[in-house]
């Protein structure tokens, strides 16, 4: 039913990438992790170590060696965050832990987390990030690069997952989604 409210809306999210064209993008552009999630940071005490640097192995190497805006590792990571939040339902559901019938009243609880977490992330790195050059000057564009970048994202991930864990489909479905906000009102 998702994937099919995105066919609907294909238009409209075409349109949202369009604005990339309309705006002036300065900032730099730094070699990537690529494929940035939870499951690629360890922490180990006050520290955190990174690692699978490989990237995202069904592109070729010339274009994983291509350098890209920090925000495109910003959007996998946040994207991470929403499978963080309702693959573990999905598992529990699996194993039997919840009973499926549970699970639209707790997809609520895990989206709230995931817009709390994605926030604060979000906050923070841009704190630290302001002043490099590195990042957009302006909030307008940062939004409109990191929306875009996250729309690329979960459509690479609603690929996958119709391939090969069809019933998981509905993450990154509703993951564009959620980027994509309310339909608009047709009256």
């Amino acid at each position: 039913l998702q994937v099919e409210q995105i066919a609907g809306r294909e238009e409209e999210l075409m349109n949202r990438l369009r604005q990339l064209v309309s705006i002036k993008i300065s900032a730099g552009r730094i070699r990537l992790h690529g494929d940035y999630r939870l499951e690629e940071i360890l922490s180990a005490g006050n520290d955190f170590m990174f690692f699978d640097f490989a990237g995202d192995t069904t592109r070729p190497m010339s274009e994983r060696r291509l350098k890209h805006s920090p925000l495109k590792d910003v959007a996998d990571l946040l994207r991470s965050f929403h499978y963080a939040a309702l693959a573990s339902l999905n598992e529990q559901v699996e194993i039997g832990t919840i009973p499926a019938e549970r699970l639209n009243d707790l997809e609520p609880w895990a989206a709230a987390w995931y817009r709390w977490v994605s926030a604060a992330f979000l906050r923070t790195y841009q704190q630290e990030m302001a002043g490099t050059g590195l990042l957009p000057p302006d909030e307008i564009t940062t939004a409109v690069l990191l929306e875009a970048f996250m729309l690329e994202k979960a459509a690479r991930e609603l690929m996958w997952e119709v391939h090969n864990r069809p019933t998981w489909a509905r993450i990154p479905a509703q993951g564009i989604l959620d980027l994509l906000g309310d339909p608009p009102d047709p009256s």
